[in-house]
């Protein structure tokens, strides 16, 4: 886990270097939830992210069992509760 949350910012220069990369973040504080709001929010656009294509770190999920989350994720879960919705196969993203 330390291993892969201490790389986090190095691919960064490299991608903006793109043709094409307009906008890039990391996914830590607001989550991938909140990154992405902030994004779409600035361009007026939607956007959906499918939770079974996402990759894990290995130990996420034993962590969510235990209930270990991170100090942000309160805060985050406030911000992006009314601006998210649950997809579903009647109504999907």
């Amino acid at each position: 886990m330390i291993d892969a949350t201490t790389k986090l910012n190095r691919p960064g220069a490299d991608l903006a270097q793109l043709d094409g990369v307009h906008a890039l973040t990391d996914v830590t504080g607001f989550g991938l939830l909140g990154h992405t709001l902030e994004i779409v929010r600035g361009a007026k656009l939607t956007a959906c992210i499918r939770y079974a294509d996402l990759p894990w770190l290995p130990q996420v999920q034993d962590f969510v069992r235990k209930g270990i989350f991170t100090d942000a994720s309160g805060r985050r879960t406030a911000m992006t509760s009314r601006s998210t919705c649950k997809a579903t196969r009647r109504a999907p993203c």
